[in-house]
């Protein structure tokens, strides 16, 4: 698998499915996956995921390639010089070597070797007058389009290698046992060397990102290096390959923009319009020069990189005024020549759905009347038509609909306010969210504060890691307010995509989208005169936190589709854990919703900054957990306070919360002991709380080393799976000695996994 999903980051955002030219993408469980058959390997799905959900495979690691191979060999993609654009070319050579490569070429030599034989052959064309339309082959993306898609066109792809194979053929001529691996911004490389075809002689591809990677890993910093040569041939005209239109340039061969015979096409979208027409017979050229990206400096590895004319210009000056090469090397093909053989890649092949089935699921989006043509650009498909047969077929989720969704969730506000109201009322009566704030001279600050700011309108940010309390913290607010009996609602910003998101903050008009069959309001109307309780702030959309800075500043929303402007008197509460000064920094929060926000700033303290408190949560933690279980669990062994203390909680409140009600389910009477706990709890190593007044240094330290030796003896168990002769071994005494501490300290193998 070239391209595939880093599983639990996907957010439904489904850009891929947009960007994706052939719809080689299967969601399942929310989740957007690869279908390795039926992917190009273009990379479109890379450029345009926002959550960073789509991982390239990695090619065979430098620490691998060091260890196994004597001559090692880096060909330089042209378009470097348009991705390391704060140093000098030769810098890079320099820090390549410095990785440990003992020969760098530019595969820009490769291109031009290539297109000599592209010369070759449009004269030879020319002169047999052929009538059929042929296709460069050097993008590999365009080649798996063609021997997927379009296999009644592989007899129209020239029969010539790629620069990247034709710089291998040459290279393995000279040095027959080198490892040679190829380094751009192309992800379709990976998979051309992957291809079943004689003479392949690349043996690794890495993109300029895992160059990146190996440079900080070994920490090399290509700007502190000084200049070093590339080896081989001085390959002037060849670095403007990376060029749109660059093959025909390099091979002095002329296009005129008057002129249809020979013509250049380049991106997704003129690429499979190209080849539409090209079937219907509507266009003949005699040779295209087609790539898939707008030439080799807009591969899926290029984003950030300025803009694509500052690209160009980058590779514009290097073909001008770039002057170096090693001395004593002939130009010279290789012997086994440059050509190559094609044929068809098979792909998943779904069986087209009868209409009735797709009829169905349009009924249930409720798209009638023609509906089915439209796209409101939510799910990635053409039209609704196109998501409907990808529904039946297994490909896509019906709820990956936007109009569904909110027709889904257009229940009648008003009846939904009054349950709400009345469920809130019984859900709070008797409930203390205090006991989140514990004892300690900083959570009584903490009350304090809330004392002061709950009875005001004032917007309140709350912060702090992850389990902390600050949802619990934010519903103690509003129940202190003046506020409390009217709605708290509760939106985590990092559930509901941009679109989604916006229409359930602010609503929508009937006719307003696709789908949106009825005015619906907003949560910010639904929640007028109460509280909305913002969780994950730092997650917002950009384009949300414009919308929510006019709220906060003028009290005013607008539905999606409505020109009307409403007034509304929200408390906003508003919570994160993300570092909200560098998402500025970043440029993924505004700095003037930051200011809004930050009007009255309350930051929890970690469980671990306030591990004192742990005995005052564990009262109420054993209470509710033993309501919730049915189990009469009343106490907890003072022995097991000082371990919790002990342990660090990353998960701080909620793990704790967690760990207490396992234990009660675990619990076999009516007090909760140490062994009902995790082992990781169990392994911790507390301090003396209390010296016993009864009991000297040396009592002490006795006891210390034995529960010391005690935990060192079940770790050496728990990693040798059980195995006492391998725990041993590991431990490094002999077994009888092992088995004899164990007796001591009464371990028994099976104690080992129950927890």
């Amino acid at each position: 698998m070239i391209v595939q999903t880093k599983e639990g980051l996907c957010k439904k955002c489904y850009s891929c499915i947009r960007g994706c030219p052939v719809k080689a993408i299967k969601v399942q469980n929310d989740q957007a996956f690869v279908l390795k058959e039926n992917c190009i390997s273009c990379g479109n799905c890379i450029k345009l995921c926002s959550q960073d959900a789509k991982e390239v495979k990695e090619g065979v690691s430098i620490h691998k390639i060091a260890q196994n191979f004597k001559t090692k060999i880096a060909i330089l993609a042209p378009s470097f010089v348009s991705y390391y654009t704060e140093v000098h070319p030769l810098q890079i050579v320099a820090a390549l070597r410095k990785l440990g490569f003992n020969y760098v070429y530019e595969t820009a030599y490769g291109a031009e070797l290539v297109a000599e034989g592209y010369r070759n052959f449009l004269n030879k064309v020319i002169e047999e007058k052929s009538e059929r339309t042929y296709i460069s082959s050097a993008c590999p993306a365009i080649v798996n389009l063609i021997c997927k898609y379009y296999p009644e066109f592989i007899q129209n792809l020239v029969d010539i290698v790629s620069p990247m194979v034709a710089m291998g053929r040459f290279l393995k001529e000279k040095f027959k046992e080198a490892h040679i691996t190829f380094i751009g911004p192309c992800v379709a490389k990976k998979s051309e060397i992957e291809d079943n075809f004689s003479h392949n002689y690349i043996d690794n591809v890495w993109t300029f990102k895992e160059l990146d990677n190996y440079f900080l890993e070994l920490n090399i910093d290509p700007k502190r290096k000084n200049f070093s040569d590339f080896d081989g041939y001085f390959p002037r005209v060849g670095r403007a390959f990376a060029l749109s239109g660059g093959l025909l340039k390099t091979a002095s061969i002329g296009f005129d923009i008057l002129e249809t015979d020979i013509i250049v096409v380049d991106g997704k979208d003129e690429v499979l319009n190209f080849f539409e027409a090209l079937k219907s017979g509507k266009i003949n050229p005699k040779f295209v020069d087609m790539l898939f990206c707008k030439g080799c400096i807009d591969g899926p590895i290029m984003q950030n990189k300025g803009s694509l004319q500052e690209r160009v210009q980058k590779i514009v000056s290097y073909v001008k005024n770039y002057y170096f090469q090693s001395i004593g090397e002939d130009y010279s093909p290789p012997k086994i020549g440059l050509t190559r053989e094609f044929s068809r890649k098979d792909r998943l092949i779904f069986l087209e759905p009868r209409e009735e089935e797709i009829k169905s699921v349009l009924d249930e989006m409720k798209i009638y009347n023609g509906g089915e043509n439209l796209n409101c650009g939510a799910c990635g498909y053409e039209n609704c038509y196109e998501k409907a047969k990808a529904v039946v077929i297994g490909l896509a989720e019906i709820e990956m609909c936007l109009p569904y969704l909110l027709n889904k969730m257009s229940v009648n506000n008003q009846t939904l306010l009054q349950d709400y109201q009345v469920i809130q009322k019984e859900l709070y009566k008797d409930k203390d969210f205090g006991f989140i704030l514990g004892k300690t001279h900083k959570m009584r600050e903490i009350w304090e504060q809330i004392e002061k700011v709950a009875p005001t309108s004032t917007t309140v940010l709350l912060r702090g890691e992850s389990g902390t309390g600050k949802e619990m913290l934010a519903i103690l607010i509003h129940q202190r307010s003046n506020r409390k009996n009217k709605p708290m609602i509760t939106v985590n910003c990092t559930t509901l995509n941009e679109n989604l998101l916006e229409s359930e903050l602010f609503g929508h008009v009937k006719g307003a989208f696709t789908g949106a069959t009825e005015n619906k309001k907003g949560l910010f109307e639904a929640a007028n005169n109460g509280t909305i309780f913002l969780d994950e702030i730092g997650d917002m959309p950009i384009n949300l936190q414009t919308k929510l800075l006019r709220v906060l500043q003028n009290g005013e929303i607008r539905a999606i589709g409505s020109t009307e402007v409403k007034k509304v008197d929200v408390r906003v509460i508003a919570a994160t854990n993300r570092n909200l000064e560098e998402l500025i920094r970043e440029g993924k929060f505004r700095e003037d919703l930051y200011y809004r926000l930050n009007v009255f700033t309350i930051t929890l303290p970690p469980l671990r900054e306030r591990k004192d408190d742990i005995p005052y949560f564990l009262h109420h933690l054993i209470e509710n957990a033993s309501k919730k279980i049915g189990k009469k669990v009343k106490s907890v062994e003072k022995e097991v306070i000082r371990y919790l203390k002990a342990y660090h909680w990353p998960g701080n409140i909620r793990e704790l919360a967690n760990v207490v009600e396992r234990a009660v389910i675990l619990a076999q009477g009516e007090e909760l002991k140490l062994k009902d706990f995790p082992l990781y709890i169990q392994n911790t190593s507390p301090e003396v709380e209390i010296i016993p007044l009864n009991k000297n240094m040396w009592d002490l330290r006795e006891e210390h080393l034995n529960q010391f030796e005690k935990n060192l003896i079940k770790k050496y168990l728990k990693q040798a799976m059980g195995n006492v002769k391998k725990a041993a071994e590991l431990a490094g005494i002999p077994r009888p000695t092992f088995h004899n501490l164990m007796k001591k300290h009464n371990i028994k193998r099976a104690d080992i996994f129950r927890q």
